[in-house]
């Protein structure tokens, strides 16, 4: 029999939403107490459940689920993914004399950082026609291509930044000058050790980087073609790092094999259909 739980939830949204949702179907009031921030759809779903669901708003965010209560029907509009979005956007900025316009995209807060990042860098990134449905916030993106200056992200950037990361690793290889990502230490406990593999890749196209304890240093260069490389990379299963190496691949004229991409499809199943529409070129080996 299910019963009510407390619990504290750090950086991971998926583990809090799953204590969230079962608590919904468990006996008793289930406690969660936000040690650290994180993404906070699930909350902003179900918050006009009042029966359901209590959010109270501090320093640290206590949310009381009310278990085996009524809930009341949801209507849920789902925008498109910052994330998956954030891909095109870096093709974009790098790519000279570029304009893109990705429509219905979530600008939750806690979605941002990349998008917030680029733009204190440089980036000519705007967001228009927004609006809000079920407490979440959706508009279009505009992007040009822009020359950015290296990244200085700090540790406060990883929450909502946290997806991102192997893709401004390429933006800022491609970009003169040291990046510097701190307070990204979890990256290695993502689908694939993020920071290693992205160090990898890059390596590949002779750029530079430095991992110490929680921070990440990016030796930028011009390279804007290198055709006579091959960026490889093994079956790891991340559709993040699969996804920036196709980009690093398109903007420099590098080769790219990747094995297992089908991974990819999991988060984009349109990814590279999108690819092809904007020119990139691909071939599938069975």
């Amino acid at each position: 029999m299910p019963i009510c739980i407390n619990y504290k939830a750090g950086v991971s949204a998926q583990l809090k939403s799953a204590v969230m949702l079962a608590g919904l179907n468990s006996f008793g009031t289930t406690e969660i107490i936000e040690v650290k921030k994180s993404r906070d759809h699930t909350e902003n779903m179900l918050i006009e459940n009042s029966k359901a669901i209590r959010v109270k708003k501090s320093k640290k965010k206590l949310i009381k689920i009310f278990g085996k209560e009524n809930l009341n029907p949801i209507n849920i509009v789902v925008p498109g993914d910052p994330s998956s979005a954030a891909f095109f956007t870096a093709l974009t900025l790098l790519n000279e004399n570029s304009k893109l316009k990705i429509k219905n995209v979530g600008l939750n807060p806690t979605r941002i950082g990349f998008y917030e990042l680029l733009k204190k860098h440089g980036a000519k990134i705007k967001f228009k026609n927004i609006k809000n449905n079920n407490n979440e916030i959706y508009g279009d993106i505009h992007v040009q291509s822009s020359k950015i200056k290296p990244i200085k992200a700090t540790k406060d950037f990883y929450v909502k930044t946290t997806d991102e990361y192997p893709i401004l690793s390429v933006i800022a290889a491609l970009t003169k000058g040291t990046s510097t990502f701190k307070g990204i230490g979890d990256l290695v406990n993502k689908e694939s050790n993020r920071i290693k593999e992205m160090q990898k890749v890059l390596k590949q196209i002779g750029i530079k980087s430095r991992f110490t304890k929680d921070e990440l240093k990016i030796f930028g260069k011009d390279i804007w073609m290198s055709k006579n490389k091959t960026i490889k990379v093994p079956d790891i299963k991340d559709h993040r790092i699969f996804q920036s190496t196709s980009i690093l691949a398109l903007i420099t004229g590098t080769k790219a094999k990747m094995k297992n991409f089908e991974t990819v499809f999991t988060s984009a199943p349109s990814f590279l259909k999108i690819i092809k529409s904007l020119g990139g070129k691909f071939e599938i080996e069975r």
